[in-house]
């Protein structure tokens, strides 16, 4: 799925992350770092309910793994903004 919530472009993968198909049209033009960063969120969150491991000890390990691009970091969510989210969630 792409990252903009409205596009509704799907991208099909295989288990190896290797591309099969797309459907849909992409409608507006594609952002490197927003897919990066949804990667890296995926991965994080992945971790985060599998693992009695701290968010803050799986956001850093994370963000050190991803070698995210200078302009990801802006738009990734902050360690406080996992913790809020994930607490409110276990809640």
């Amino acid at each position: 799925m792409c990252v903009e919530r409205e596009c509704g472009v799907y991208i099909h993968r295989s288990a190896d992350h290797e591309f099969l198909s797309i459907s849909n049209d992409h409608s507006h033009a594609a952002n490197p770092d927003q897919v990066e960063v949804k990667f890296s969120r995926d991965k994080m969150k992945e971790r985060i309910l599998s693992e009695t491991t701290s968010i803050t000890r799986i956001y850093d390990e994370e963000i050190v793994k991803a070698s995210l691009s200078k302009a990801a970091p802006a738009i990734m969510p902050t360690i406080v903004e996992y913790i809020t989210y994930y607490r409110a969630d276990q809640e």
